[in-house]
């Protein structure tokens, strides 16, 4: 599994703030007569402005695309998401900021006609390095997920809550407008 997170723009007011993800995940399994294959893709820029030194707002977009191919068989899924975000910075030291970062999306998936909804909270740590650039450490989440499958009317809903089991680190750095 391949993580890379990547964050423009860290917290100073009158700024825009520019940051995204990039995942990538291959698999394969082979057993006896039997061979899987599955590949996936997410892409996940997002955009805000920092009102003040302390709060952000704006929109996150992600693109998720999935293929799999078992004993032949083939399915590809492509999944669509948007929604809004808040950010809040608390300064600790001159080098040191916590983050915490709030994200609602909405979902369209085309292979299973589905819908949904997930709401997440990220707590993280900000390190200034030198001019306004930054780097940024999350640790965790809290993340629920609201999902409806039209064409069989399934829904699904989860919580999950993860502390130290994944980590994102990006890079910052400050933008302003005049």
């Amino acid at each position: 599994m391949l993580l890379f997170y990547t964050q423009f723009v860290s917290a100073q007011s009158n700024t825009l703030l520019l940051y995204g993800d990039i995942y990538y995940n291959h698999e394969n399994q082979q057993s006896n007569n039997h061979e899987a294959v599955a590949n996936s893709l997410d892409f996940s820029p997002g955009i805000g402005y920092q009102f003040n030194d302390h709060w952000t707002a704006g929109l996150e977009f992600s693109l998720y695309h999935a293929a799999s191919k078992r004993d032949g068989s083939v399915n590809k899924s492509t999944t669509f998401s948007m929604g809004p975000f808040v950010r809040y910075q608390y300064q600790l030291t001159e080098m040191f900021s916590l983050i915490g970062h709030v994200n609602s999306q909405f979902r369209l998936t085309n292979l299973e006609k589905s819908r949904g909804f997930s709401l997440e909270a990220m707590p993280g740590i900000r390190m200034d390095i030198k001019n306004g650039l930054a780097l940024n450490f999350f640790i965790g989440n809290i993340r629920f997920n609201s999902d409806r499958n039209k064409q069989s009317d399934t829904r699904v809903s989860r919580l999950n809550f993860n502390m130290g089991n994944s980590a994102g680190i990006g890079i910052s750095k400050n933008i302003g407008l005049k």
